[in-house]
């Protein structure tokens, strides 16, 4: 369990940049990069206060939303989490560009990574081994990768039972190994970017169901306009290098024990 810290989370507070306030800060953000290109970049002291109105004018200005995306917590229920779920809440922030918001995550992250400099490791950056794997993370990039493959799938018209089906088959798991994918991926991740994930795999499928392409997005329309189009491109629809990927990840563990016998 992580120690509760002493101050109160941005989530928890009731002193916020009041409109006037953000409106000065992104005003002075846009006269700095307006000089910026036309040939007059900062000095360093100008770019740090840059870095710091920029960073808490995020903060600020969408705070109200970190709550509903699993971003930030209560202090007291911050205290009350493992390092593995604060992990999981540092990468779906840092997955979606955003400063780290929840106070707490981003000194303990901060203070780990000194350590780290200084030669310690501390509990957040140094975890348990997988004995199973020795490449988990990329086992878990490649189970989501199926699993969106099955919402896609969906999406295109295929019952999701079915699709799970060719996953099995595929991988050599029972439909009940594949169905119990998700929750560990969650703590991976964290739930909010797997239920984005699986989500906007299973939007694709229907766009492309209805006969539509890339060049039926404007990506620049609006950000989930081209939060969209990137997943487009991204979105692997071939079952043969995802299923490869988490061989590989789970076969290296197996050649290694091999090899030590």
């Amino acid at each position: 369990m992580l120690r509760k810290s002493g101050r109160r989370t941005r989530e928890s507070s009731s002193t916020h940049l009041s409109d006037r306030a953000a409106r000065a800060h992104l005003s002075m953000l846009l006269r700095m990069r307006a000089r910026a290109d036309a040939g007059d970049p900062p000095g360093r002291h100008e770019a740090f206060v840059a870095a710091m109105a920029c960073s808490e004018l995020v903060r600020e200005v969408m705070g109200w939303a970190a709550g509903a995306l699993g971003l930030t917590y209560s202090s007291s229920a911050y205290a009350r989490v493992s390092v593995k779920e604060v992990r999981a809440l540092i990468i779906a922030t840092i997955a979606l560009g955003l400063p780290i918001l929840q106070e707490e995550a981003r000194e303990a992250l901060l203070e780990a990574l000194v350590a780290l400099n200084a030669g310690r490791a501390l509990p957040l950056v140094h975890g348990t081994l997988d004995r199973r794997r020795t490449a988990p993370h990329r086992s878990a990039e490649a189970e989501l990768g199926l699993l969106m493959w099955i919402r896609w799938q969906h999406g295109l018209g295929r019952k999701v039972s079915d699709a799970k089906i060719d996953v099995a088959r595929e991988t050599g798991c029972s439909l009940n190994a594949v169905e119990k994918w998700r929750a560990p991926l969650e703590k991976v991740f964290g739930k909010w970017r797997v239920e984005w994930q699986l989500r906007i795999a299973e939007e694709i499928g229907r766009f492309e169901a209805a006969g539509k392409d890339i060049t039926d997005v404007w990506p620049w329309s609006s950000e989930q306009g081209h939060m969209f189009w990137i997943s487009l491109l991204t979105l692997e629809r071939h079952l043969a290098p995802l299923v490869e990927k988490r061989r590989a990840a789970i076969r290296k563990r197996s050649i290694a024990n091999a090899r030590h016998k």
